[in-house]
């Protein structure tokens, strides 16, 4: 049986650097790319993604993604209903 690639999760988080909750938006996605699911999940620059970034976009139409939002604003969660599907609220 072949091999299929590994499916791998995305995460779009908060890129507002003039707030606190931007930067411990920032940490807790690195925290999962980095320790909880390391070699599992990818970060997509929020920036080049509402920029039209090309790859950012492919991969949020074809794969799982995870916004982490920052603030009321919910930039991270505009840009994937916009350019991917509506993103799904946390379960508690």
């Amino acid at each position: 049986m072949p091999r299929l690639p590994q499916r791998k999760v995305g995460i779009v988080a908060c890129s507002g650097e003039e707030i606190a909750e931007g930067t411990v938006s920032r940490l807790a996605a690195l925290k999962v790319l980095h320790e909880t699911r390391p070699g599992q999940t990818v970060t997509i620059c929020l920036p080049l993604f509402l920029a039209g970034g090309e790859g950012e976009r492919a991969f949020a139409k074809s794969y799982p993604t995870i916004t982490v939002d920052g603030c009321e604003l919910k930039c991270a969660a505009h840009g994937t209903e916009a350019y991917s599907e509506s993103p799904r609220p946390a379960s508690s």
